[in-house]
């Protein structure tokens, strides 16, 4: 058992018990029964448990058992109207968690187990090649948060494969390597063949670090309005009506903590403490999509990337991300134009990536295809 004592700070963004010291389980007990406050069923057998804030797994973390919750980011976030909010997961539909307690997705067959090994593959297992098809904008240690509207589509996916749509921020290189995302996914290891909003993290030079979710301690959850790896509940439909959801990485100049915000909610953060060295800014970012395939399997079932229909379709019929900004030194979103997106294609699979500058003088990245050898 250990005793944390606070300072007394006068603030709205900083999580303050009502007394002056707490008590926080050792990481074996942590997120035991007691810390749940109520539980949600959803659809197709997933449970979202409300946890208490200070009880997530990531207090599990050996860096963060005195560590203070920020929870709200000291920067503006631009939340969207509730009538403008359409993309939402499934289990909302089913009730909402309590004030101080935070919706955690248990893990298929256990109770309540909030984090386990990863059931997929770390970035450089050679079991797997991982095929890109994305742009990415490059400003040596000029990139403090990146943002993206992300359109929502359900591809087909091996199932020991991995589709994902997302934004990723690189620091350093090699060894020194730190890698930060936010996207959708559809990974049928993890139980589901549905997409869900993905959250990752790495740091080369500590590699037993970094995770998916909530697989392993270290992203601090403070949102309530999304359980990290939840099926989505609107899917675009191919020359339909489409749907996207606005993802966005920010540093917190303030803290330096990195914050996740889904829809303009402010969902958690990586405590900058997580991370080897200093990770205070990035080098590149990319966006687009990612195909994370098994070897011995990559050519009976073809796992398909975005939409499963290539680029050069176009809008409702291939996956697309829009409004590209990144974040500068000083906290502002800069719009990117088709000039400042440089391609990074699919190799020898059927993946592509395509910018197109023409609807509303944005540009619109569209990427993705049905998988399979060229």
């Amino acid at each position: 058992m250990h005793f944390l004592f606070f300072n007394m700070v006068d603030s709205r963004r900083y999580y303050i018990p009502k007394m002056l010291y707490c008590q926080v389980s050792d990481g074996r007990q942590l997120g035991g029964s007691k810390g749940i406050f109520k539980t949600i069923k959803g659809e197709n057998g997933e449970v979202i448990d409300c946890v208490d804030i200070y009880k997530q797994p990531s207090f599990a973390h050996p860096l963060m058992l005195d560590h203070i919750i920020q929870l709200e980011p000291s920067f503006n976030t631009s939340k969207l109207r509730l009538k403008d909010v359409i993309v939402k997961e499934s289990w909302q539909n089913y009730g909402e968690c309590p004030r101080g307690s935070v919706p955690i997705l248990r893990k298929q067959g256990t109770y309540p187990s909030f984090y386990a090994n990863n059931k997929l593959a770390p970035l450089d297992d050679p079991s797997f090649q991982y095929q890109l098809a994305a742009v990415k904008h490059e400003k040596k240690g000029g990139m403090y948060g990146a943002h993206a509207k992300v359109n929502i589509w359900r591809p087909s996916v091996n199932q020991f494969d991995a589709s994902l749509s997302k934004i990723s921020i690189l620091a350093g290189d090699g060894d020194d390597l730190k890698t930060i995302e936010v996207g959708w996914r559809v990974a049928p290891a993890t139980g589901s063949s549905d997409p869900t909003t993905f959250i990752y993290w790495s740091d080369n030079k500590n590699k037993s670090a970094g995770c998916y979710n909530l697989d392993c301690p270290g992203f601090i959850k403070t949102g309530q309005t999304l359980a990290i790896g939840a099926k989505l509940d609107h899917i675009s439909a191919y020359d339909g009506v489409q749907y996207d959801v606005d993802y966005e990485i920010r540093m917190d100049e303030n803290t330096k903590n990195w914050w996740v915000t889904v829809n303009g909610s402010p969902q958690g953060y990586w405590p900058s403490k997580l991370f080897s060295g200093t990770f205070q800014n990035g080098d590149v970012v990319q966006w687009g999509g990612e195909a994370k395939i098994k070897v011995d399997t990559q050519y009976t079932t073809p796992t398909q990337m975005g939409s499963g229909h290539m680029a050069d379709e176009g809008l409702k019929k291939a996956c697309y991300m829009t409004d590209i900004k990144y974040i500068n030194e000083d906290g502002k979103q800069i719009a990117l134009t088709a000039d400042g997106l440089d391609p990074l294609d699919g190799g020898h699979f059927r993946y592509k990536v395509s910018i197109d500058a023409t609807i509303d003088e944005r540009p619109f990245v569209y990427f993705g295809g049905p998988g399979g050898p060229l």
